[in-house]
């Protein structure tokens, strides 16, 4: 027997124990504590607050019951509330550890989560990115507020460029609600950001199914989809050794270093010949298309760029090939 099914039994037998005290004894204080106790293990914390209801109000210094009930309310996602009914056990009993345990763990989780959104709005997003998450773990029970909170941890990875980790961070908002759809939409989102393409395809279009009137989504699954076909094509800024913010300079001095690096005539065996000939059309082609703007910008945007080939339009005066009846090939280079 599992855990869970041992834990509705027990709860099973529970109801039924306090439906008998209950035939006997309608007003058992004893009884309705035990019952909101019962509501909290099973999350039903709107009966949690109907039962320690019943309590304050014969009783309304009961402290017990205040304190169930304000953590009821502080899972429903009431903080105001919750706070008002520790403070007023803390008025009956300064000293209450209970309460005075749950008001301070209230107090800390709210004030990391305003601290992480303060940094959030400055576009300090390393300190969001700690905030949010020593929010995450004052309370690991508070469900409703940590699928908020991995939500925006989620989004503030992303602006740092962490994919991976915002990938987990919104599995873990979706573990908490399967439900939550602006996760669903932002787990996209990261797995782009991951280079994990083919799954960001197939989350895109499944949830483009879901929901086929959302524009938003309609984007994302394109956005995928242009993505994944980059993905798979070559990388000429990873062939230079440049970054995508590289300009005109470095391209050239990039494609220079290379070249001469690559220069066929550098090796003597056929075979290295021919690794070392494909290596530097490779690498033609690159500066072939960064080097120039259009074809640049084009390429940037993941369209289909055409190219000579053959290194470009500056192939014959920057990359001379002569074929010798001995098999092999002269290469001379000039650079402008």
């Amino acid at each position: 027997m599992t855990s869970a099914a041992a834990g509705s039994q027990v709860a099973a037998a529970s109801e039924q124990l306090l439906e008998r005290v209950y035939s006997i004894a309608p007003d058992c204080v004893p009884a309705q504590l035990l019952q909101a106790k019962l509501n909290m293990v099973q999350r039903n914390h709107e009966q949690a607050i109907a039962a320690t209801g019943q309590i304050v109000k014969s009783n309304p210094r009961h402290l017990e019951a205040l304190t169930l009930r304000g953590l009821a309310y502080m899972y429903l996602g009431d903080h105001d509330l919750a706070k008002r009914h520790f403070g007023e056990a803390l008025k009956y009993d300064p000293d209450h550890k209970d309460s005075r345990q749950a008001f301070n763990k209230l107090k800390d989780l709210d004030r990391k989560w305003q601290r992480a959104a303060r940094a959030s709005e400055a576009q300090d997003f390393a300190e969001a990115e700690q905030q949010y998450t020593a929010a995450l773990a004052v309370d690991p029970q508070h469900h409703l507020v940590n699928k908020e909170l991995q939500l925006q941890l989620c989004r503030v990875r992303l602006l740092l460029d962490k994919g991976e980790q915002a990938v987990q961070a919104c599995e873990a908002a979706l573990a908490v609600d399967s439900g939550l759809y602006a996760a669903h939409k932002e787990l996209i989102r990261a797995l782009l950001a991951a280079k994990r393409h083919d799954e960001a395809v197939n989350k895109a279009r499944m949830l483009l199914q879901q929901h086929q009137n959302d524009g938003e989504v309609h984007q994302l699954y394109r956005e995928a989809e242009k993505q994944q076909k980059m993905a798979k094509r070559k990388d000429y800024y990873k062939i230079l050794g440049v970054s995508q913010q590289a300009d005109i300079r470095d391209i050239k001095k990039a494609y220079k270093s290379l070249a001469k690096q690559y220069h066929p005539d550098k090796v003597h065996s056929q075979e290295d010949k021919e690794k070392a000939e494909a290596k530097f059309r490779e690498i033609a082609e690159a500066h072939e298309v960064l080097s120039d703007d259009e074809k640049r910008a084009a390429y940037d945007k993941g369209e289909d760029v055409e190219h000579s080939g053959a290194g470009g339009p500056g192939w014959g005066r920057e990359f001379h090939q002569g074929f010798q009846q001995q098999g092999g090939y002269t290469f001379s280079f000039t650079f402008g």
